[in-house]
Formats: C-alpha cells, structure tokens, sequence
C-alpha cells in the first residue's frame, strides 16, 4: 500500500512515495486527502496471509457479521480454548448450546431440556428435567454392535408390523418361499407369525429360513409343534410361531396337511 503523506518542519514540502511496511504512522502528518486514500484501501483490500504477526491480535470480545473460515488451501485449523457454543450472542444456556467440559462434552437443548452427555468413561443419556422418550430416527439401519467383552449385548431392535402377508391355500407338499424383505429389510431377522386356519381341517405348517435343510418334524398328528410349527384346528383357529430369515428377508413354509386356506400374520420382527 502506498501511503502519500508530506515531511514536516521542512523548508518545501516533499511527497513520500515508499512503501510502508513496518513503524508507526503520525496521522498528525497525513491530510485529509491521505486519509482518504488509506480508507479506500482498508476499505478495498483485505488483509492477506501472513500480514497480521502471531499474538498481534488481542482482544476481550471480538463481533464478526458474517461466517468464520478456519480452513486454507485444503487444510483445518483448530480453534484451541474454548469451553462452549451457545446459540445466544449473551451465552445464555435457555437455547441450545454445546459445552466443553474437562472430561465430558454436553449438547443440550436447554436448561432441564433433553440433552446427551459424551462422558470420558462411555455414552452417557441424559435428559435433564425434561423426562421425554428417548427417540432415535434413522433413515436407513441403526446398529448396535457389542463390544468383544459383552457378547450378550442387544443387538436387535423390536419392531411392530401388524400386517397380513399371505391369505389363500397354503403350500402343500413341498416348501415355498414367503418374502417378507418389504417389512423387515433383506436382512436376517427374528419374526412372529399369527396362523388363522380359515379351511374345513385341522392344518399343521412349519417354516425354516429360506434356504434352509432345517427340517421341523410336523408331518402327521401325532407330531409336536415346536418354535418353528404349529398346529391350528379348522374354522378360523389361530395359533403363533416364531422363524428367522434368510439374510435377504425371506422364509420357506409349508402345510403338512391338505392345504388349507390360510391367514398369515406377521406380527413383530427383531433385526
């Protein structure tokens, strides 16, 4: 920047021409026209990289209009020290805020209003005063894996459906593919089935993952239904049974009687 300014205390004024890069400026000697001329650059210019010196720059509050970019040619810069963003330009902690404490982050939404602690020693839920249901929302799957020292862990997560997935003859003779992938996902998953035997005879129907060579023992009366069978009489009696699918959401099923007509329910699933 060129900063046009005149000598005093000499016998003919002179006009400066040199650059200034270092010293102070005596705004005694500049004219309302150099002051001009510096506005225009300040004004014009910003300041480039490198221009301001470490720890040049220190002030108690400083107010910004506009966005911070702590990022240069690809790179992120840290912002060091700080113990909270708030939401309020006066700190206030009635509007969501994030602090940053020794030993745990907090994202609240307000005082006594839901919030989610990060603790050093895990995930810590917390709600405050606010005592809502705990919701999380996913537009895709929500895993939980458990770690190598907790294999027992939960891992699943129970979902109600409540949906009709068959109704007509039941499959006899031979096993048949029943695609449930539109409730539980091509996944694997735990479903329960309700049975209703619409048909004039007692019906036995057993299922295995699609896929399977599982093969439930249920083809006379006398047989016992297990957790994969079950054994409804005729004139609308329901009954219940449990099967996992394939890792594409699909079961086989069959009657192991005369072909009934038949009501399939799938209640719930866990995946």
């Amino acid at each position: 920047m060129m900063i046009e300014t005149k000598r005093r205390g000499a016998a003919t004024d002179t006009v400066l021409g040199k650059p200034l890069y270092s010293g102070t400026l005596d705004f005694e000697a500049i004219g309302r026209a150099g002051l001009s001329v510096i506005q225009s650059e300040l004004a014009a210019n910003s300041v480039g990289n490198a221009q301001i010196a470490a720890n040049a720059v220190r002030t108690g509050e400083l107010y910004i209009d506009g966005d911070i970019d702590f990022s240069e040619a690809g790179s992120r810069q840290a912002c060091k020290g700080i113990n909270g963003l708030y939401y309020s330009n006066t700190k206030s902690t009635s509007s969501p805020h994030i602090l940053v404490n020794a030993g745990n982050l907090v994202l609240r939404e307000a005082v006594d209003k839901a919030s989610l602690t990060l603790d050093e020693t895990g995930v810590v839920l917390t709600n405050g005063g606010y005592n809502a249901t705990l919701a999380i929302s996913s537009g895709a799957d929500i895993v939980l894996t458990p770690g190598t020292g907790n294999t027992e862990a939960v891992t699943g997560v129970f979902k109600y459906v409540g949906a009709q997935v068959f109704n007509g003859n039941a499959p006899n003779g031979g096993w048949a593919n029943l695609d449930l992938s539109s409730y539980v996902g091509s996944r694997r998953a735990v479903v329960f089935f309700r049975l209703e035997n619409n048909g004039a005879d007692s019906a036995g129907y057993r299922f295995r993952p699609d896929g399977s060579s599982f093969d439930p023992e249920l083809t006379s009366v006398g047989d016992y239904p297990g957790l994969f069978s079950t054994r409804c009489d005729p004139a609308r009696e329901d009954n219940f049974v449990m099967c996992y699918t394939s890792t594409g959401g699909v079961v086989e099923w069959e009657c192991t009687d005369v072909a009934q007509s038949t009501e399939v329910w799938l209640l719930f699933y866990i995946a």
